[in-house]
């Protein structure tokens, strides 16, 4: 077994399907035998099992209920591959993603990041999708690491108040450790814009990520960070106010959640 894909999954089999459908062994070039792909469900009821079914190449593990790092790792700890790859439920791999990590699979190299696009261009302020089209990133849709270096910096923390920050918490790590990341431009996954309602309860779950991000990684908030923020903070609101004017108003009111949100981000 050369690699394990960990797909964590909540709620959307519409997506997941369309995403396994990409990871047949006829249209990524692959025997079976090769890797294994694991769907670990945290929806109520085991939602998607039913629908994994459907892919005898695939295997369905019910998920921890805890959030999408702790649904990771509990992927991870089922796995029996030499190397993980991280994919969303809503990503889509292109044909040659696989191949592309693949040929990538040397001794020297021990993490590798993959390319995430969009399906088309931004068209509403209030709507995201983690783009990484020249790495630096490491987002946790779309990355390959050795099973063993992931177990030994110590998995995906779990301690995290949201969904978010953990996959950056995971790359600081890693460059902490001194860990080379290569990235691989040819391995694209494409990642949905998401629409995201503002002020509808997740901006302080995202402040308070945030807030234990950088009580982790920076306990001391120096007059350099303050300062860096200020400059976060109107460059944002610059670029906000531009798309804004190119998207015609679409997406108005979480310009004040985004601008709210790096406001709170200087005296964090």
């Amino acid at each position: 077994m050369i690699f394990s894909i960990i797909i964590p999954t909540y709620l959307r089999n519409d997506d997941l399907k369309k995403c396994l459908e990409a990871l047949i062994p006829q249209v990524q070039g692959f025997q079976p035998e090769f890797y294994e792909i694991i769907v670990t469900d945290d929806s109520p009821n085991g939602t998607a099992q039913s629908l994994v079914h459907e892919f005898p190449f695939v295997q369905w593990v019910k998920g921890p209920g805890r959030g999408p790092a702790a649904n990771r790792n509990h992927g991870a700890k089922q796995a029996k591959g030499e190397w993980l790859v991280f994919l969303d439920d809503d990503c889509i791999p292109s044909d040659g993603w696989l191949q592309a990590y693949v040929r990538n699979f040397i001794d020297t190299n021990e993490i590798l990041e993959g390319k995430t696009v969009s399906e088309r261009n931004q068209i509403r302020l209030n709507e995201e999708a983690p783009i990484n089209e020249h790495g630096g990133n490491l987002w946790s849709c779309n990355f390959c690491i050795r099973a063993e270096l992931f177990f030994e910096i110590g998995l995906f923390d779990e301690m995290f108040p949201f969904a978010a920050m953990e996959d950056t918490d995971f790359y600081v790590r890693l460059i902490q450790a001194k860990k080379n990341i290569v990235f691989v431009p040819e391995a694209i996954v494409v990642h949905p814009w998401r629409v995201i309602h503002p002020f509808a309860g997740g901006l302080q779950k995202r402040l308070n990520s945030q807030k234990f991000f950088l009580d982790k990684h920076l306990p001391k908030r120096t007059s350099k960070f303050r300062w860096g923020r200020i400059k976060i903070l109107i460059l944002s609101t610059c670029q906000d106010i531009y798309k804004l004017v190119q998207f015609k108003g679409r997406g108005f009111v979480y310009f004040f959640e985004r601008l709210y949100f790096n406001l709170m981000m200087i005296f964090i």
